[in-house]
């Protein structure tokens, strides 16, 4: 609840489903998120880091998309749960791999890329987005602008001499 109102979710079911089959995986191996950090010996990204971990626990955090005939992880909810994690126990992450880690590709930062001026969007696609016209999942439209924030942003960030951490402040 905020203000009295009622605070919408964007697919609430589907995320309270995601939690509970976490909590079933956690349950079927005895584990716990903090022991799976602490497995990790502060790596992030790397090898036996905790986001291989994390997309072991669940397919959910297999966030992998194509594009050019490429692989290209993009790993939304891994990196932010990192970040979550990182926020209240930064202890548990070596500081370079805390810098490793990209702006999570969401839906938010290419509106504010677009925006600023720095994401440009083919004339078709911008008539398309003007219109509410859903893109395909893991389309190629989708994956070029969730690709092409990733990029921008982390100019950005090199740029200003941002972290992902400090990102959320600018």
């Amino acid at each position: 609840w905020a203000n009295g109102n009622e605070m919408l979710i964007p697919d609430f079911d589907g995320r309270w489903n995601i939690l509970e089959e976490i909590s079933a995986a956690f349950r079927e191996s005895k584990g716990d998120w903090y022991s799976l950090f602490v497995s990790c010996g502060g790596l992030i990204m790397k090898q036996h880091g905790c986001i291989e971990k994390m997309m072991l626990l669940h397919n959910r955090y297999k966030d992998l998309s194509t594009f050019g005939g490429k692989l290209v992880p993009m790993l939304k909810l891994a990196q932010l749960t990192v970040i979550a994690v990182s926020s209240v126990a930064p202890e548990l992450f070596a500081s370079e791999e805390l810098q490793s880690l990209n702006i999570c590709p969401d839906y938010q930062v290419p509106k504010a890329l677009v925006i600023m001026g720095t994401l440009v969007y083919s004339s078709e696609l911008a008539t398309a987005l003007e219109h509410s016209v859903l893109l395909a999942p893991n389309g190629e439209e989708e994956v070029a602008i969730r690709l092409g924030s990733v990029v921008a942003a982390r100019f950005i960030m090199d740029q200003l001499k941002l972290t992902t951490s400090t990102l959320d402040y600018v």
